[in-house]
Formats: structure tokens, sequence, C-alpha cells
């Protein structure tokens, strides 16, 4: 562990690093030792979102095969039941560091996405540094820990929310001088798998159902859905029974890879709902 002085100096130095870095790929490296000064983690990457479209990754810092089939396919049609998107950018908030455990539903780790987002890319914790660059753009620089390592404990938090103010400037001056790394996400995305998702359900199930369903995929209990619908947790389980029934399963895992199942095959172009029409094909 450096001294005080030793750690300011350190910073000192490796911030001149990144200002020379800026609008060149080096910066995220140069960025992540910067952070690694303070604590340790295990992965990086960084990431940016435009509206509610799939978000596109910029860069992986410690790039394999299956970070790059789990952020380019499952990433790509379930960022919408994901806690950074329905906690941080959906609701336009400040710029910041984010803890997972700080914004996670209360039942994310025994759900499906958790099982098979986080737990097959080795990740047991994980927060980002979050800068709003406009209305509806924002850049994300995530840092990840295995899951034998220990969850980032209050201190080092509180490091890590010392360190934004400066983190999101630094995004904000590479992001705003390198236009050719950033083109306009406007452009790359489309309207796919927002639709895919506000539709799914709402030709099977209640609204009330279809609620419920889109809260269990974001990894929400009985006793959490209920308080983010105003119900009672017996009236939620009465429509999640329901809900099991109408299409045939017993778990909210095999309610997850009905989604993931029925919106690879969406046609966008399509007003039905993604599920009906996986259903119907099935049989």
């Amino acid at each position: 562990m450096m001294s005080p002085t030793a750690l300011n100096k350190r910073s000192l130095e490796q911030i001149t690093s990144i200002l020379k870095k800026i609008d060149k790929p080096a910066f995220w490296g140069q960025l992540k030792e910067l952070i690694a000064l303070y604590l340790r983690f295990d992965f990086a990457s960084a990431f940016s979102y435009y509206k509610d479209y799939q978000p596109s990754r910029l860069v992986d810092l410690t790039p394999s095969a299956a970070r790059d089939r789990l952020h380019f396919t499952l990433l790509s049609a379930a960022y919408l039941i994901g806690p950074y998107y329905n906690k941080l950018i959906s609701t336009h908030v400040d710029n910041g560091f984010y803890a997972l455990g700080d914004i996670a539903p209360d039942a994310l780790k025994e759900s499906e996405y958790y099982r098979v987002y986080y737990s097959e890319k080795n990740v047991g914790d994980e927060g980002m540094f979050l800068v709003r660059l406009e209305p509806e753009k924002y850049v994300s620089f995530l840092i990840e820990r295995k899951t034998s390592a220990a969850e980032f404990s209050l201190r080092e938090r509180e490091e890590l929310n010392m360190l934004a103010p400066l983190v999101c400037t630094l995004i904000q001056q590479h992001y705003h001088s390198n236009s050719q790394e950033h083109e306009d996400e406007s452009e790359r995305f489309d309207e796919y798998f927002s639709k895919a998702f506000n539709k799914f359900g709402s030709e099977i199930l209640t609204p009330r159902e279809k609620n419920i369903a889109h809260l269990i995929l974001r990894g929400h209990s009985s006793k959490s859905g209920a308080r983010e619908l105003d119900i009672s947790p017996n009236t939620e389980r009465v429509h999640r029974r329901r809900l099991y029934e109408k299409l045939g399963i017993t778990s909210q895992a095999e309610l997850f890879w009905m989604f993931i199942e029925s919106t690879s095959h969406y046609d966008g172009s399509s007003e039905q709902d993604p599920l009906a029409i996986y259903l119907q094909n099935r049989d």
C-alpha cells in the first residue's frame, strides 16, 4: 500500500499520462491505471448509451471470447432488463459512480439474468462511472471484480465516489475530443429491442401480468415487485402464478429464456407481440 504522499504523486503522474492520451485509443487503458491506484479490480470496459437503444461497447480492456459473446449476444437482447438501464439510464441520473449493489433489485442474484450474464463472465461485483453527455446520451466506464474476490467495501465505494468527478470530467474531455471513435449512436442503433421488450406479453397477458413479467425479468422478488406496482405481495404472487400458468412455465428462469428466444426471432417491423409469435411457432 502506497503512502498518501506517494499515492498523490503517482496519481498526478497518471493524470498527466491520461491528458496526453485524450482523443487516442490508449485513453481507456490509462484511465484504468489511474483507478487501479486506489483499489483492485479485475476487468474494465466502456459502453455508450443513447435513449433506450441497444448500448454499444466502446472497448473491453480484458477481452475474451466469453465476454464478447455475452456483450454482443445476451446484452444486445437483455440490456433493457438490466439494473443499469432501469435505474440509471432511463431515469436520467447525474454523473457519478454507481455500484451494482446500490441499485440492483433485491432478487437480482437469484435471477436467471444474473446467473447467465454475471456468473458466466465470472463477475461477482461491479460498478460504473456514468457520464451524461447530452440529455439522452451517456458513456460509462465499468469496473468489475471476479466472483472469487470480495465485493467493493464501503471504504472502496467512498474512494470511487471521491474519484468520480475527476474520472467523469476526463471521459467528457475524451469523448468530445474524439468524434471518430464515438459516432452518433442514433445512426448505428435501431429501436428493435426496445420495441420487442415493450410488446413482450401484450397479446397473451393482462396489463398487470405483463408488468409483473417485466419486473420478474429485471430481478424483482414478489415483495419488491409489489412495492413497484403499489400492490400487496400476495396479490403479486397471484398474478405471477396466473402468468406462469398461461405460459406453461414454473420459474423465472424459464420466463427469462422465453424472453430471449422470442425477441431473438422478432421482426422489428412487426406490431405483434413477440411472445405470441414465439408461442404460435413453437406449437
